[in-house]
């Protein structure tokens, strides 16, 4: 019969042998996570000057630019917000 230390000890060993693996793959994972949201913010901008160029010939002041893409970033943030909050309620429940 083994006392609890040992086996405290005996899993240790097993689980602190994957930690390297673990933080090396958590570090890759952040980095190319940055990676892809640092692509799309570009491909965001890139797209963006269109947008700017079309909302400025109507004569938008830059408030109103500023408000325009608020509104564009704002309503389907909230939706998705309000989808993501309700839905799975709605689905535990029925």
């Amino acid at each position: 019969m083994q006392s609890c230390l040992m086996l405290k000890q005996a899993f240790s060993a097993v689980v602190d042998s994957y930690l390297p693996f673990m933080t090396v793959f958590g570090v890759l994972t952040l980095l190319v996570s940055a990676l892809i949201v640092g692509n799309v913010v570009s491909g965001v901008v890139v797209s963006g000057y269109r947008n700017i160029g079309v909302l400025k010939a109507p004569g938008f002041t830059p408030n109103q630019l500023v408000a325009a893409y608020l509104t564009m970033v704002f309503l389907p943030a909230v939706a998705g917000c309000l989808a993501g909050t309700r839905l799975p309620r709605a689905v535990s429940l029925g």
